[in-house]
């Protein structure tokens, strides 16, 4: 049974990445004043969002939860606080995708051919869109963290 929880974090691991390569890749191109190829990337990686929201959703509906295999210590002072950070980390970014995605949207338009940010409120979905990047950032790296106390230093329990 261990396989099919390795096979599921696997995946979300696999979203999580592909999500952080299209923000990643979407930043870069705002930064080179490419802002059809940011909208583009942006989009993509907020249909990503809603693809590891699913395999999450899956995995925890049809496998469970995988049981914590360290010490107790550990256990208690480490790997929970850990997934409680990683739980508000992870809400707030998604929080702030929807934020972000929805002022790019009404604060956007088209001037000359080229997809602009309009007037002052325009600011607003740059600063909402480098912070939910830093979120993001946040959420994975916990993720990564998550996977190895439960996979790399210990191993789940046997059921």
């Amino acid at each position: 049974m261990a396989e099919v929880g390795a096979f599921w974090w696997h995946l979300i691991l696999l979203t999580e990445a592909a999500l952080l390569a299209a923000g990643g890749i979407g930043y870069a191109a705002v930064r080179r004043h490419r802002a059809d190829a940011h909208h583009w990337m942006m989009l993509l990686a907020t249909a990503v969002v809603f693809g590891w929201i699913g395999s999450y959703m899956v995995m925890a509906l049809t496998y469970g939860y995988v049981r914590f295999g360290g010490p107790p210590v550990v256990y208690h002072f480490l790997f929970i606080p850990l997934i409680l950070v990683h739980s508000l980390v992870s809400t707030l970014a998604l929080f702030l995708c929807a934020v972000s995605v929805a002022l790019g949207f009404k604060f956007s338009g088209r001037r000359g051919g080229r997809r602009v940010l309009l007037g002052e409120e325009g600011r607003r979905h740059r600063r909402v869109g480098k912070l939910t990047l830093w979120f993001f950032v946040g959420s994975a790296a916990t993720a990564y963290l998550a996977y190895a106390f439960l996979y790399i230093f210990y191993k789940p329990p046997a059921a």
